[in-house]
């Protein structure tokens, strides 16, 4: 709620009492725990500390020991950068991220320390950050993981991409096969790779919107996807709230009966096809696992793809049942 004029005609008048602040004044280093001099919008100015701030409301503190609570608006320019500072500080946010960090732009990070990708070529990160970032506004994420040996190509068809961090997650060299991990519980090795990759972006984008998280891949990836919540691994077992799972799944669930407890998914198989024989398994772990009312399961005709059709489905999905849903949340 905004604040009173009563209240902010107070405020301007012990403003008064501080008189003009001193024309050539440096910038001190932040410090959040250290009385600092405001100026408000007519150079009136006040040695105080931010309490708290919300919106575009912030409580200030005088040495006194009274505080206000007033329009950040009303505060100089340097006042407002510092406002800033305050805001990232609170959130536990870097001050800067690095120059890097553009909207709609992509990232490519070589990682030759890392072991290499499935295909025999040196591990390269890539990520494409949404046209619509404005550090440090929360930002949703979705990682994809391709079929076969797999691929760092980020999915640009499934979720917005002016506002999704896009990742794309490739698998280790030396790893086994996803559809043969997937029925003795082998991810360690797959989950402890890909995890250095994930911690290495949301260190470069700390600010995810926790409330919208997405994990989903195609075929072997579908089934490291499924693993990342029967095997719970370190790190991102509980991170990921919406799955995309594509003609892939799973052996296996450890009877474990939270795994899909308050997530969206998405589970689309072929009528035709090698993947038959674990489909049963998979609805099975699907229904008797997932909320009903965050679950879409669609069998499509023909054999082992991720055809454009399916491919619309779920990206309609994701606009218009996951986003809503989850964005009216509370955040994380």
């Amino acid at each position: 709620m905004k604040t009173g004029w009563w209240l902010l005609r107070a405020v301007f008048a012990v403003l008064a009492v501080f008189g003009p602040i001193e024309a050539g004044r440096t910038e001190e280093v932040f410090d959040p725990r250290k009385p600092r001099t405001f100026t408000d919008t007519q150079g009136r100015s006040l040695v105080a500390i931010v309490q708290a701030m919300e919106g575009d409301q912030v409580t200030i503190l005088r040495k006194g020991g009274q505080s206000f609570t007033v329009d950040k608006a009303l505060f100089s320019d340097a006042d407002q950068i510092y406002f800033k500072q305050w805001h990232l500080d609170a959130m536990g946010l870097p001050q800067k991220l690095d120059e890097r960090i553009q909207p709609g732009k992509e990232v490519t990070l070589a990682l030759p320390e890392l072991p290499k990708m499935k295909d025999g070529n040196e591990t390269v990160l890539k990520f494409r950050v949404p046209e619509n970032f404005s550090y440090p506004d929360p930002v949703p994420v979705f990682v994809w993981m391709s079929g076969g040996g797999g691929s760092n190509n980020y999915n640009t068809q499934l979720c917005p991409q002016e506002d999704f961090l896009l990742i794309g997650l490739p698998f280790a060299e030396g790893t086994e096969r996803p559809s043969q991990c997937m029925g003795r519980g082998e991810f360690d090795d797959m989950h402890a790779y890909q995890k250095l990759l994930l911690d290495k972006v949301f260190e470069m984008v700390p600010n995810i919107d926790r409330r919208l998280c997405v994990m989903g891949g195609f075929s072997n990836g579908a089934h490291t996807t499924c693993s990342y919540v029967v095997e719970e691994p370190p790190g991102y077992s509980d991170f990921f709230n919406t799955l995309i799972v594509v003609d892939g799944g799973t052996r296996r669930d450890d009877n474990n009966a939270r795994a899909l407890k308050g997530r969206h998914v998405f589970y689309a198989y072929a009528s035709e096809g090698s993947h038959i024989g674990f489909q049963e398994r998979s609805l099975e772990f699907f229904f008797s696992k997932a909320d009903k009312d965050k679950l879409l399961v669609h069998q499509f005709p023909g054999g082992h793809a991720f055809p454009k059709p399916v491919q619309d489905m779920a990206a309609e999905w994701i606009k218009n049942t996951v986003i809503p849903d989850r964005m009216s949340a509370t955040e994380e």
